[in-house]
């Protein structure tokens, strides 16, 4: 693949998690944090969710990359 198809595929990558993917992985977050407030969650599925999260942020950062360059 040339490095245009690559970073046109990277582009719509960027745009699905622009479009839903890191707010979907935001309130996924929020909502099991609030679950753990309430006592209906443990810390460990907190941080599950957290790992998610942070793993959602650095594919989107990754496809951010391999876009531009």
């Amino acid at each position: 693949a040339t490095a245009q198809s690559r970073a046109q595929a990277a582009l719509a990558i960027v745009r699905r998690y622009q479009s839903g993917w890191l707010a979907t992985a935001e309130r996924n977050l929020a909502v099991v944090r609030e679950a753990w407030t309430l006592g209906d969650a443990t810390l460990f599925d907190v941080l599950d969710e957290e790992r998610r999260y942070l793993m959602t942020q650095t594919e989107y950062t990754t496809a951010l990359r391999d876009a531009i360059e």
